[in-house]
């Protein structure tokens, strides 16, 4: 994780969220002319995503990682972060996620936080400044059903009480 947080401290991520609403939007500009581009878990693999931002992806963070990412329409990542505290049959090169960052996001957040909002709490920790693209905190517009354990509106609290833009 040490070569990760050298490279993007000080340094934008865009912070490529799975939502439904991304569909139509056109961020592939931003997304070539930023630092880094983090994407998460199955959104790499959706057409909508890819349309509207574009196929770099510099960090892959999930808890079960897709390592087909090599072969896929996706930039091959150059860091590959797996936020699973099981690391049975993972490839060389991954990083994990320190578990114990989970904890104050469930106290804060008073549910589990989605891969999404560790993704963003691991680039505030590192020094960097995200930008979160694609991010529909399951809002009724969005026509998205949150997992029982997550909660969307505290979320985009938590997120926008750290000031983050939101594209």
């Amino acid at each position: 994780m040490q070569a990760l947080k050298e490279a993007i401290t000080g340094k934008r991520v865009a912070v490529v969220g799975n939502s439904t609403k991304i569909a139509g939007e056109d961020h592939v500009k931003f997304c070539n002319e930023v630092d880094y581009v983090l994407r998460m878990q199955r959104g790499v693999l959706r057409d909508d995503i890819r349309s509207a931002t574009g196929n770099r992806c510099d960090i892959y963070v999930a808890r079960k990682p897709l390592w087909c990412l090599e072969d896929s329409i996706f930039d091959t990542p150059k860091y590959r972060v797996w936020s699973s505290p099981d690391k049975a049959g993972s490839p060389s090169g991954v990083m994990y996620s320190p578990q114990e960052w989970i904890k104050p996001l469930v106290d804060e957040l008073g549910s589990y936080p989605t891969q999404g909002v560790r993704a963003i709490d691991m680039c505030l920790r590192f020094g960097a400044t995200p930008v979160l693209i694609g991010f529909g905190f399951y809002s009724p517009e969005c026509n998205e059903e949150p997992a029982s354990h997550h909660n969307g509106d505290n979320e985009r609290r938590w997120c926008e009480s750290r000031h983050l833009e939101i594209r």
